[in-house]
């Protein structure tokens, strides 16, 4: 129950199914106990997401600089990054992002928030459906390889009738006792239904997820992040706890040490060849960009190494276009070296 790795979890998940199947004792206890605990998890995922729906959208002003003081919105100077298809430093670059407005950082909170939560949830629920294969009765050999995966794709496709299909399946292979935890979980229904199945959990369970004082997080937010040792995961967590405590007569937090990812997180995210990428991915081309500080004049760019203008314009002599916040400069060389390099001039005063 101590695997937070994902795509390890769910190939042990199917390997007992398998080995079940093939006649070795599974301990339908065990099985059972970690529906309950991925249940719970559940639960407290789709708690955070609807938390953030409704408190982002009303942070204050105040809080609002909270956010920019985690991203590093710079006094000024120009910063770019550059993404290398090796592996380089881990130096934090200053995202030149102040002339971003208020409502446009509360957007990418959400959306970086959300993603996130909506990949974690993901997992928990192929998790859940494996979980709950383990425990119904065993199936034929012809079935085994088709059984876990097959309906999961179908209950993610968005096809009601397919779904109710594969719904009534599972819920004449569950106990009694499982189904009104793992159906609502697994199905299309509203958040408040999923929620509901708190009710169902142990006593303990419901203080786990549900809390009465909405202008802050959940007291165990920042376990529900970190569940997967994600170093992005963590560092958001503590961005909104701060945040949302932050009050205007407190001073403002520090600045980010140099191992954030947020700054280079956010910025990666307004470039249109990375916006729709999961957080993960985001999270790991952010582990490999560096800072860059260019005066005004010629840039010499690398082979095999993409720019991204985070503030200033530059120009390319070659074609005469003009790059901005958010452009990208040798896009393709991170992922293929040997293409030339290209000149690009600093015009920013």
């Amino acid at each position: 129950s101590d695997i937070f790795d994902g795509d390890v979890l769910q190939e042990l998940f199917s390997a007992l199914a398998d080995l079940r199947d093939r006649g070795l004792a599974v301990t339908r206890q065990l099985a059972e106990s970690r529906i309950y605990q991925v249940a719970e998890k559940l639960c407290q995922g789709f708690a955070v997401q609807k938390w953030m729906q409704q408190r982002c959208k009303s942070f204050t002003p105040a809080q609002i600089q909270v956010l920019r003081r985690h991203f590093e919105m710079p006094e000024g100077g120009r910063w770019g990054m550059k993404l290398e298809g090796a592996a380089a430093g881990r130096e934090v670059p200053r995202s030149g992002l102040e002339q971003v407005s208020d409502k446009d950082i509360v957007s990418v909170v959400l959306k970086l928030g959300l993603g996130y939560a909506s990949e974690q949830i993901y997992l928990q629920r192929l998790q859940l459906l494996h979980l709950a294969v383990l425990v119904g009765p065993p199936l034929l050999m012809s079935h085994r390889a088709t059984r876990a995966l097959t309906a999961w794709r179908v209950l993610r496709s968005g096809d009601a009738a397919s779904e109710a299909a594969v719904l009534e399946v599972l819920d004449s292979l569950l106990p009694v006792s499982l189904k009104g935890i793992v159906l609502p979980l697994l199905d299309s229904s509203p958040v408040d239904k999923k929620l509901a199945v708190v009710s169902q959990l142990s006593g303990s369970a419901k203080f786990k997820v549900l809390w009465t004082d909405a202008t802050v997080p959940p007291p165990w937010a920042d376990e529900w992040f970190k569940g997967s040792f994600s170093l992005l995961g963590i560092q958001f967590a503590n961005m909104l706890s701060r945040t949302s405590r932050f009050r205007e007569e407190d001073a403002l937090p520090p600045r980010p040490t140099d191992v954030s990812l947020l700054p280079k997180v956010f910025l990666l995210s307004q470039v249109d060849m990375y916006a729709g990428l999961l957080s993960m991915h985001i999270a790991e081309l952010a582990c490999v960009a560096t800072r860059r500080f260019c005066h005004q004049g010629l840039l010499s760019c690398e082979m095999g190494v993409t720019y991204i203008v985070a503030e200033g314009r530059f120009l390319l002599p070659a074609t005469g276009q003009v790059l901005y916040t958010g452009d990208t400069l040798q896009a393709l060389h991170s992922i293929c070296k040997e293409l030339p390099a290209i000149d690009a001039e600093c015009t920013s005063p």
